[in-house]
């Protein structure tokens, strides 16, 4: 496991702010409140990256009443290293429940990679693609709706990947290069055609275009029990960098 430090964390945590992003964001003391209509946990929860200087019980009730005026619970991303340190225990010890853990892996992109045949990429997404994605995921189809508008708000260079195989498409992905950086992010693959090998392609692929277009690092966010996913990504050289979870208090 790659050592754990204040300012690894902060680098990665500051990427993914800006590869995926809110719709509405703000911030606060310190802490970065997001808000995008409950659309992914990563959108609607509070990113705890920098010290402030207000009492913690008023910085909580600020965030339980902004959540709650947009009907959404009050959510909090956490890391080993949180402001104050003390904040996991004290939402815990009020009501805030642990809904997710997932850990952040990174990979260097030294070694030269390839493209692999029959994937396509593209920095324009349709909506051909998001009507795919969310039938390959169907988590994300009840904000079909509002996909366009949350993929728009992208600021960097997005990386729209697609399998088809018989002219079918049987696989998607998306990846987010800034820099020397790059995200992957939902690669899915349609249900009947799992357990062949899709998946690895469209990783290599995203790895690939993003090393050609200058990226030097790789990261990802998984669900800590998702096996078979974790397994895939070990095999680019991905390594776990840290773990991170969600508490959440429903008011």
């Amino acid at each position: 496991m790659t050592t754990t430090t204040p300012g690894l964390i902060h680098t990665l945590e500051a990427y993914t702010l800006r590869s995926w992003p809110a719709l509405e964001s703000h911030d606060y003391d310190g802490w970065t409140l997001r808000f995008a209509s409950g659309y992914t946990r990563r959108s609607n929860s509070v990113s705890t990256l920098a010290a402030g200087t207000l009492p913690l019980a008023e910085k909580l009730a600020y965030v339980e009443s902004e959540y709650q005026q947009r009907g959404l619970p009050a959510r909090f991303k956490l890391t080993p290293h949180n402001y104050p340190p003390e904040l996991d225990a004290v939402l815990e010890a009020n009501g805030y429940i642990v809904e997710s853990r997932s850990v952040m892996m990174q990979a260097d992109l030294a070694a030269p990679l390839e493209l692999p045949d029959g994937v396509t990429i593209t920095e324009m997404v349709d909506d051909a693609w998001m009507e795919l994605f969310c039938r390959f995921n169907p988590s994300h189809a009840p904000y079909r709706a509002m996909m366009p508008a949350f993929l728009a708000n992208i600021p960097l260079t997005r990386y729209f990947t697609t399998i088809v195989e018989d002219g079918q498409p049987v696989a998607l992905g998306l990846g987010v290069w800034e820099g020397e950086y790059v995200g992957l992010y939902d690669i899915v693959t349609a249900e009947a055609m799992r357990g062949r090998g899709l998946g690895k392609r469209l990783v290599g692929a995203i790895l690939a275009r993003a090393q050609q277009d200058g990226a030097k690092t790789a990261y990802l966010q998984v669900a800590a029990e998702n096996t078979p996913a974790v397994r895939l990504y070990t095999g680019f050289g991905f390594t776990e960098a840290y773990p991170y979870w969600y508490r959440a208090k429903y008011l």
